[in-house]
């Protein structure tokens, strides 16, 4: 047995040890790799890519404070704390003193979402006619009161844990949202932390759970 074989823990015979000394290429890193050496090789990559999905996964980020959504809050952040596809309809050139316009922009798309619906399929927003599938018309005046509460949930008034409730036209990323939520409770993670497993995982909830169960044990 040769030195290198006792220090990677192979019990090989000699011709074991040589027929094994013949070269591969790794799929992985496209290097050479000898035979004998090659479980000991592909380990050493799945400690490489866990530990880059336990960095990932740990790296937090402020969320769009748009329930519905989950992408990133940008940096420095508007006056909603969305994220730019969220803050698209609402932005204008135009100076808002107060933010009074956005304001009333802001009012009008919620009582719009309560009594009309956004009329996507794939609606999971609980403030939105389409989701709720009413058939009845709602009242007018609960439906604005129902937005006004919402205003009041917004960054516009809760500078502290700011949260809109506005459809998105993105299935995947208001899906995301919804199962990262679920995961978070789960795991005892930050939301972020349960949207980066799935945006690493290519949605795959599967590997979300077990990637969020390694590193809810690595935290404790």
């Amino acid at each position: 047995m040769s030195p290198k074989d006792w220090m990677l823990g192979l019990q090989l015979s000699e011709h074991e040890s040589e027929c094994g000394a013949r070269t591969i290429e790794c799929v992985t890193c496209k290097r050479p790799v000898q035979l004998k050496e090659a479980t000991f090789h592909m380990n050493m990559h799945d400690m490489e890519k866990r530990e880059m999905i336990m960095n990932g996964l740990r790296q937090t980020f402020k969320l769009c404070s748009n329930v519905e959504c989950s992408s990133a809050e940008p940096n420095p952040p508007n006056v909603l704390r969305v994220c730019t596809s969220c803050y698209a309809p609402f932005w204008s050139p135009r100076f808002d003193e107060g933010n009074t316009r956005l304001a009333q922009k802001l009012l009008e798309t919620y009582h719009r979402q309560l009594t009309k619906g956004c009329g996507r399929p794939h609606c999971l927003n609980q403030y939105c006619r389409t989701f709720l599938k009413a058939v009845e018309d709602p009242d007018p005046t609960d439906a604005a009161i129902q937005a006004l509460n919402l205003v009041q949930k917004s960054a516009l008034v809760n500078k502290t844990n700011p949260i809109c409730s506005l459809c998105t036209p993105d299935s995947t990323s208001e899906r995301r949202r919804k199962v990262a939520e679920e995961l978070s409770g789960i795991y005892h993670v930050a939301v972020s932390n349960s949207v980066r497993a799935l945006q690493l995982s290519n949605d795959d909830e599967a590997k979300a759970h077990e990637w969020l169960s390694q590193l809810q044990v690595g935290s404790d």
